[in-house]
């Protein structure tokens, strides 16, 4: 847990930056109509995003992609989970 939650920060860490840079009106409307869409849906009343609700959400596709049940997952899984919480590719 603690690897994948220093994995999940250090991604936050790295693709933020570029996520922001981005100008919004360059991303795929239906893209964005997704992220945004499973986001919002996730969101309490006051439209935040917990960390539990976030962590609960990353260990589910870990554990959905850790055929195993070993507690790992390959490198590229893992960079499927972090794309799918982006938004850019459907449930992996």
């Amino acid at each position: 847990m603690k690897k994948l939650l220093s994995l999940l920060t250090l991604w936050v860490a790295f693709a933020a930056p570029m996520a922001f840079a981005q100008d919004d009106l360059q991303l795929d409307p239906r893209v964005r109509a997704k992220a945004e869409a499973m986001w919002k849906a996730m969101a309490n009343k006051d439209g935040m995003v917990t960390q539990k609700v976030l962590m609960d959400m990353v260990m589910q596709k870990f554990n959905e992609m850790d055929k195993g049940k070993k507690g790992m997952i390959s490198a590229a899984d893992a960079a499927r989970i972090m794309l799918f919480l982006s938004g850019q590719v459907g449930a992996p």
